[in-house]
């Protein structure tokens, strides 16, 4: 029974390939002919290709059926087309591919630094991500917000649909006193969704306490406990939350001029999202059109010392604030 197993998964995947491969469809007797493990009578192997093909559909892979020439449909052939087959191209943000390579950090504990510096080449290949800078990036930079235990809690009460329960100690600027740490409180949350900014993890979801939709950073929860999926409440993604995401996005600033050293390499995501790069030697001016302010923030922090901001004046602002940040949390 185990050789007869054997013999039928290796016959699907011979399948599988010799469709998938081919230019024009394939004739039942094409694959009779070609493909290893079709034996025995016509009859016999036709009900094994009919067994194998729902196979295959069952398993998620369209089995094509057309016409063997464009302009007469008489006969009948086989295909697997690769834009029916192939996962579409992976299109990250520039925030979403440094997530991925922070996540990098994660799996080099259990997985070595190569296979995971691997995985993140392959997925960001065609991604607008500069690639070696992330990678790079992601090696130097220490996570210093839970990325395990926690996040795997939420994740799961989110695709659960279970409220969560937790405590919650709010931001120091939101108590009368900015010299003491904001109050603690017990919550009881439905959870959304998960996203990012500037380095820390925020939980979007419904306060069960006054109903509204609040965000929470993870790095100031506490307790965290799984409730039950009796109190959960939805929430409408497009009246709701994409307001509250929006709100993770910076202003659109109109234009931005930056000088850079010559060293920069022509690929750098900041030259290439440039509308025009004027050389002066040493150094070039990009101009760059219509750009989200946290997005270019971030753009100009990880470039470092190879890029000044010119104008407009609140992103120098930013960049500074962003620095001065940076230095209280390391020093």
């Amino acid at each position: 029974m185990a050789g007869e197993k054997g013999d039928k998964a290796e016959r699907l995947l011979n399948l599988t390939l010799a469709l998938l491969s081919a230019k024009r469809p394939l004739t039942k007797q094409n694959i009779f002919e070609n493909v290893a493990g079709y034996s025995g009578k016509s009859e016999s192997m036709e009900r094994m290709f009919e067994r194998d093909k729902d196979e295959l559909r069952e398993l998620g892979i369209e089995v094509s059926v057309l016409p063997i020439d464009a302009f007469f449909d008489d006969e009948l052939g086989y295909r697997i087309l690769p834009r029916d087959y192939f996962l579409p191209e992976v299109s990250l943000t520039h925030e979403e591919s440094i997530w991925l390579a922070l996540a990098a950090n994660v799996i080099r504990e259990f997985a070595g630094r190569e296979r995971a510096q691997n995985a993140v080449h392959t997925l960001l290949s065609e991604s607008t991500a500069a690639i070696d800078e992330v990678v790079t990036a992601s090696t130097a930079t220490p996570i210093d917000i839970p990325v395990n235990e926690v996040l795997d809690e939420i994740w799961r009460a989110i695709k659960q649909k279970i409220s969560l329960q937790f405590t919650y100690q709010s931001s120091p600027s939101s108590t009368s006193n900015p010299e003491i740490a904001g109050e603690q409180n017990e919550r009881e949350v439905s959870p959304y969704l998960l996203t990012s900014r500037f380095g820390n993890w925020y939980l979007v979801g419904r306060d069960l306490k006054d109903k509204k939709i609040k965000t929470f950073r993870i790095d100031r929860l506490s307790q965290l406990l799984q409730g039950n999926s009796t109190v959960f409440l939805d929430a409408d993604p497009q009246g709701e939350l994409t307001p509250v995401l929006q709100n993770f996005h910076g202003e659109r600033i109109q234009e931005v001029l930056l000088k850079c050293d010559a060293k920069m390499s022509i690929d750098h995501r900041l030259i290439r999202r440039s509308a025009e790069v004027d050389e002066k030697g040493d150094f070039r001016i990009l101009t760059i059109k219509d750009v989200d302010a946290v997005e270019i923030t971030e753009m100009v922090l990880w470039a470092g010392p190879l890029v000044e901001v010119l104008a407009p004046d609140s992103l120098r602002e930013r960049v500074h604030q962003a620095l001065r940040k940076t230095l209280e949390m390391n020093s």
